[in-house]
């Protein structure tokens, strides 16, 4: 059997001195076998030399002087479980061979029915299974951890709890000694410091990173566009994170960044049974970025809030300004409008002057338009507080109300109103009834034709209804020169959920559209 020029370290548990022998030569026919072997003839022997070495790999008899049996393998194992142990043994039992691989041992042979190929090729395949065995646990343990703070990236929304709980979790799944986090505001000021495991280590980085007194190791991850920084302990950070006290340590510190802003760092110190290899780092580069996520997406949270906030304290200032006004106006509306009937009064008696008739009569439509925007500002400063709950309603029935609420200016003006066949949906009837009422009241208050036709029809669009209302106007049929009337349905559709827009048909009139959701 062809092996590799590496060589491996062998320890075999054997109190024969024959059988250890035999097992010596049997290495020595391989071809080049690199085995670097030693022997001992008890399992406390043993056991004192596996807490004093390294080996790769360990034959063990189970009939050794001071142990017998099965027994023997779990003192070992559980010593020394990251070893591989290949069982040598007189026995050819099955079932002993079956309970031995299952409590851990890599395999079972019977001295009777060895040879060197088969010895060999068990003792390779013992050291690959075991270091497979290895790798999934330790893939089990990344992916735990990952887990874990991702779980907390989901339930936990408080920056310093959620940024304490990341260190209390790479403690309790990673064995760190010490895990830290320090948060910098936009100035590169630690002005948070969390961290867990040994706490006067946990204390002393926290008293350097809140001071600014910042040693070279902090000062060089801040400093560089590095991922992440492995410490030289002995020459930059001696006296504020591992130091004399824990000189066998390996210490990483993490950039934790998302979309080009540097959030803060996080620093680990290994415990002295953690190798800090690539495969670490990248770990803790995943959960850093992880972390740097959700910082992210915080702050971007809390400026929604905040926006929020704003939004809806300019929405209630401008409701409460268009309440006021609206109210304001009514005095000197009611003195003009009380004039124009007192000279309209005086024009009844003195029919010669046409000229001023007109004028009059220009002026009474004036102040009637008036007020009709000023019902419209009125009714638009109420539309967020006297919204009455959402109730299913078929919106023919709001067409009806219209035209009952408007007939005699429907009559008056022979305006002919029209619909297609119209769904049920869930509304504040109240609020929907304003909105085609003033729709329909403007079109024909400003309709430049002799009889105005309204036509109502609606179409399924996936989860909502498309609603129009079209008119034979020239214009959008709102006020000339105002918005309050279109500013008014918009806040009732918003109110909704909806969306509305205007669009006119050169030649045939304006298009009107809003949308509601469908009825669930």
């Amino acid at each position: 059997m062809k092996l590799t020029n590496t060589s491996l370290k062998l320890l075999m548990i054997e109190d024969n001195p024959g059988d250890a022998r035999l097992i010596h030569e049997m290495l020595s026919e391989a071809d080049g076998a690199p085995f670097d072997s030693e022997s001992v003839n008890g399992l406390s022997k043993g056991l004192e030399r596996l807490a004093t070495g390294y080996f790769d790999v360990l034959l063990l008899d189970l009939g050794l002087p001071d142990s017998h049996g099965l027994d023997t393998f779990n003192k070992l194992h559980a010593q020394s479980p990251q070893v591989p142990v290949v069982i040598l043994t007189d026995l050819d039992d099955a079932s002993l061979a079956y309970k031995a691989v299952r409590n851990g041992a890599q395999d079972y042979l019977v001295k009777s029915q060895m040879n060197s190929n088969l010895l060999i090729r068990s003792m390779y395949y013992a050291i690959e299974r075991k270091q497979a065995e290895s790798n999934i646990t330790q893939l089990n343990r990344d992916l735990e951890t990952v887990r874990n703070v991702d779980k907390l990236i989901v339930i936990e929304k408080e920056r310093n709890r959620l940024l304490k709980k990341t260190c209390d979790t790479l403690i309790h799944t990673r064995g760190y000694d010490t895990a830290i986090i320090g948060f910098l505001d936009n100035e590169n000021n630690f002005t948070t410091v969390v961290g867990s495991g040994l706490e006067d280590k946990v204390l002393s980085i926290r008293e350097h990173l809140i001071s600014g007194h910042f040693p070279s190791c902090v000062d060089n991850a801040l400093s560089r566009n590095d991922p992440f920084l492995i410490v030289d302990k002995y020459s930059e950070c001696e006296s504020c994170f591992s130091g004399d006290d824990y000189p066998d340590r390996d210490i990483v510190i993490i950039r934790i960044k998302h979309a080009n802003k540097l959030f803060g760092l996080l620093c680990v110190s290994l415990a002295a049974d953690i190798a800090l290899e690539y495969e670490e780092v990248e770990l803790l580069m995943e959960v850093a970025g992880d972390i740097g996520l959700a910082l992210h997406n915080m702050e971007v949270t809390k400026a929604c809030e905040q926006a929020e906030k704003e939004l809806k304290r300019s929405s209630a200032a401008l409701d409460q300004f268009a309440y006021t006004t609206s109210h304001d106006l009514e005095v000197p509306l009611h003195m003009v409008s009380n004039t124009v009937q007192l000279i309209e009064q005086q024009c009844n008696k003195d029919r010669s002057n046409n000229e001023i008739r007109d004028l009059v009569d220009y002026a009474r439509d004036g102040t009637s338009h008036m007020q009709s925007m000023i019902n419209y500002l009125h009714d638009l400063s109420q539309v967020s507080s006297n919204g009455k709950p959402f109730e299913p309603v078929n919106f023919e029935e709001i067409v009806a109300q219209v035209c009952n609420d408007l007939k005699y200016e429907i009559e008056k003006s022979g305006a002919v109103i029209t619909t297609d066949t119209l769904p049920t949906i869930k509304i504040d009837a109240s609020q929907i009834i304003s909105l085609i009422r003033y729709r329909v009241e403007n079109t024909i208050m400003f309709s430049n034709i002799e009889k105005p036709h309204i036509h109502i029809s609606s179409q399924q669009n996936g989860s909502e209804w498309i609603f129009s209302v079209r008119d034979n106007n020239i214009g959008c049929g709102d006020y000339p020169g105002s918005g309050i009337g279109l500013a008014f349905g918009e806040k009732i559709i918003q109110r909704h959920r909806g969306r509305i827009w205007v669009e006119p048909e050169p030649g045939l009139g304006t298009m009107l559209y809003f949308t509601i959701p469908v009825l669930e």
